[in-house]
């Protein structure tokens, strides 16, 4: 069986009244639809509950903060490089900025959006980063989000590694 012991299923999900009485449905097929007491839409509740209860408030709070000290230290080292810039600053764990090579610091905003975008696509090739991209205030911007619990400062130096090697490897106009 799928969901494993289906009584045990019931009796944690299911929610009986006569308003949730199926007729002529297997009880197999009737599990799938059983969301919560108010049956219009999914538990969703559950989830945030079950890991504040599994992981607690203090370690998930640490892992929050960790994410944001990444974003804020990627910002950093952008603001001190001579060949990134920001196109937005970091409030949350997400991360907006450009690439801007020595050949390119004299063309159009075009032409830097242009290679920008052409590295993004070089960098999610190379597999070792997965960035998307975002447009703000008409610029093309690399965008990145720290999510991962396990990221770390260094991974945020690596990114930016990773991104000078594979940004080598490209030409500046094409």
């Amino acid at each position: 069986m799928i969901y494993g012991d289906l009584e045990i299923g019931r009796a944690t999900s299911a929610h009986e009244a006569e308003y949730t009485r199926m007729f002529g449905e297997e009880a197999d097929e009737a599990f799938v639809c059983w969301y919560g007491p108010e049956l219009s839409r999914r538990f969703r509740a559950l989830k945030v509950w079950m890991l504040l209860k599994g992981v607690g408030l203090d370690r998930l709070s640490a892992a929050i903060e960790s994410n944001l000290a990444c974003a804020r230290h990627l910002e950093s080292m952008v603001q001190a490089s001579d060949g990134f810039e920001m196109v937005a600053p970091v409030e949350l764990s997400i991360f907006c900025f450009g690439h801007v090579p020595a050949q390119l610091r004299n063309e159009s905003p075009e032409a830097i959006d242009a290679f920008n975008q052409r590295l993004l696509v070089a960098l999610q090739r190379d597999g070792s980063w997965y960035l998307s991209n975002a447009t703000l205030a008409g610029r093309f911007a690399l965008r990145g989000c720290v999510l991962n619990y396990r990221t770390t400062l260094r991974d945020m130096e690596i990114l930016l590694d990773d991104l000078r090697r594979v940004a080598r490897s490209l030409p500046t106009s094409v």
